[in-house]
């Protein structure tokens, strides 16, 4: 089991075994926007398509052309292969339809995995509603607004030359991410990009960005952000006893209706004893409501 971590939480030095980081980081990087854009597209389609499952079997298809290019490491062969998935999307047959639209927050396992969550996900797509969940990769690029921030507040004392490595990183990391963002533009599932220094001054209206523990500021920047494309639905997922999650994200509840009136917020603690239709009870009320 392989755990990553962004700074020094989960070191474990093992003689045995050492796993090449640079040599990976290339392809592991743009792994990430070509999943994360991926299943953008797949969240846009799967619930306008005209015949069902095509959604699915073109996802599954290019998942799995991506993940042999990333076995062979191979990460410029990426970007062809996302055009490939953009033009199969768009000659998809769709209902031409305004999807009531529910955005997905939290703690990052049960935001992402089905299983997880309870299969929310699945059962609000069935409601016809397309589910809206922020990219994977911020959970990692919010290092350079931590850093930053830390740097700023005397929390974080490191190097000079590291301090001017990781501008010069953000950089490199974001002129990749453009070259994503300028195939996915070219898709009808498309919505401008939002790079992470715009989330962290969103996040910034509602609590300090100094709050790092879990997800830390990132849920009020990812709520404020939907807020601002007009998505006013949004569930904020957590795994019982992830207290970090907990008390960040229903300690900004008020701030953020203060701020955003509009919003309906629904927390949902994930826990393994829990009855699935007892969180389909309260998706059904933020949904009829």
């Amino acid at each position: 089991v392989i755990a990553i971590s962004l700074g020094g939480v989960y070191q474990n030095d093992q003689s045995g075994f050492k796993l090449p980081v640079f040599k990976l980081l290339n392809i592991t990087v743009n792994g990430f926007f070509f999943g994360d854009i991926l299943n953008r597209l797949f969240a846009f389609h799967v619930v306008r398509e005209k015949e069902k499952g095509r959604s699915q079997k073109i996802f599954d298809h290019y998942m799995t052309s991506a993940t042999k290019i990333i076995a062979q490491n191979k990460p410029k062969q990426l970007l062809p292969l996302l055009e490939k998935v953009v033009e199969a999307y768009n000659n998809l047959e769709i209902n031409e339809i305004d999807c009531e639209k529910v955005g997905l927050v939290g703690e990052i396992f049960v935001k992402y995995n089905n299983y997880g969550q309870a299969h929310i996900t699945e059962w609000l797509r069935e409601k016809g509603i397309e589910v809206v969940t922020p990219s994977m990769i911020e959970f990692f690029t919010q290092s350079f607004v931590n850093q930053k921030v830390n740097i700023e507040n005397g929390i974080d004392r490191i190097s000079k030359v590291k301090q001017k490595l990781m501008p010069l990183l953000y950089k490199i990391v974001n002129r990749r991410l453009m070259k994503f963002e300028k195939i996915i533009a070219q898709s009808r599932a498309y919505t401008p990009h939002e790079s992470i220094f715009d989330l962290a001054d969103r996040a910034a209206e509602v609590l300090h960005l100094s709050n790092q523990f879990g997800e830390g500021w990132m849920i009020a920047g990812e709520v404020a952000s939907f807020a601002h494309q007009g998505i006013n639905r949004v569930v904020c997922v957590q795994p019982f006893g992830c207290i970090a999650n907990h008390v960040v994200a229903k300690g900004i509840e008020k701030r953020l209706k203060k701020l955003y009136p509009s919003m309906n917020l629904l927390f949902l603690d994930i826990d393994g004893g829990m009855a699935e239709v007892n969180l389909q009870n309260r998706l059904e009320f933020l949904i009829t409501n």
